[in-house]
């Protein structure tokens, strides 16, 4: 990782070609299924604005009807700001309430790219 000045650390580099932890969401399963495992993005990091990374999927969980859900969090949702807490008897609760994802879906692609 190369530190880039006026930006977080942890600040991808523009146009960097990653292997994110990703999910696939398919029609009329209940469960979400987790992909990307053992990439680069596991823990967080910063893309910052105006800029891009490259990444890729297996084609096959297009052509099976999957949806890709990118996970991602704001910055102002990080930490105690997006969780909801609880106190009991000394015990600590905590709750993740806000999640966001970004949505691909086979319609998105190149004509032709699932052949």
């Amino acid at each position: 990782m190369v530190r880039r000045d006026n930006l977080p650390f942890g600040s991808l580099q523009n146009g960097q070609r990653i292997s994110p932890y990703y999910l696939t969401k398919y029609p009329n399963q209940k469960y979400l299924l987790v992909g990307g495992l053992g990439g680069d993005v596991l823990e967080t990091v910063y893309l910052n604005a105006g800029d891009y990374v490259l990444f890729g999927v297996p084609l096959k969980n297009f052509q099976r009807g999957g949806e890709i859900l990118l996970p991602f969090t704001y910055d102002w949702d990080e930490g105690e700001r997006g969780e909801i807490i609880n106190k009991n008897n000394g015990y600590v609760e905590k709750f993740e309430t806000v999640e966001h994802y970004l949505r691909f879906v086979a319609a998105q692609l190149p004509n032709g790219a699932l052949k």
